[in-house]
């Protein structure tokens, strides 16, 4: 990490995000051919960086989506791909979102992919986990409440943080306060 903090550091950093050797590059814009730009220069500035530190990076595992509210940017056909020298890097048409960290972003931000998959994941868990609840056989039930708390909870809120609007911050899609 220590070695690639630099990375983070080129060009505009509010807009370079990293963990441990996972990268994101955001830009925001009113134009798809404005992030185009600065996505492209970013990319770039980084592959630049990269061959004067000697690091290779994996260009398979670059990924571009583009977050819009607007139903005439939601389209494939319409996104561009970004380019920085012999790279180019379009927006996955096989699956509606990208996964970063574990979460998954979908074009809208709904998040439903995400919240499908990880309920999904804790239900396998809290199934799996149901025949230790037995009341004749089972282990005590404050066991249990540290099991489901420990297994299947943490599943279940694994990155809630990053759609989870919270009990009273304003849902900007019912126009009202969230309870």
């Amino acid at each position: 990490m220590l070695y690639l903090a630099p990375l983070f550091r080129l060009g505009s950093p509010k807009t370079r995000f990293g963990y441990a050797d996972d990268a994101a590059i955001l830009a925001t814009s009113l134009s798809l051919e404005a992030n185009y730009q600065s996505l492209s220069t970013s990319l770039q500035e980084a592959l630049d960086w990269g061959t004067t530190e000697g690091i290779t990076f994996a260009p398979d595992k670059y990924e571009l989506i583009y977050f819009s509210r607007r139903q005439d940017d939601q389209a494939s056909s319409r996104t561009l791909s970004v380019i920085a020298g012999p790279i180019t890097i379009s927006e996955n048409t096989e699956r509606p979102y990208l996964r970063w960290l574990g979460v998954l972003f979908d074009k809208k931000l709904s998040f439903k992919y995400y919240v499908g998959e990880t309920t999904s994941k804790a239900l396998i868990v809290a199934n799996a986990l149901r025949g230790l609840g037995n009341t004749v056989r089972g282990i005590k039930s404050y066991l249990m409440r540290q099991v489901v708390i420990a297994c299947v909870l943490r599943k279940a809120y694994f990155g809630a943080e990053t759609w989870w609007l919270g009990r009273s911050r304003h849902c900007p899609r019912a126009g009202s306060i969230s309870n």
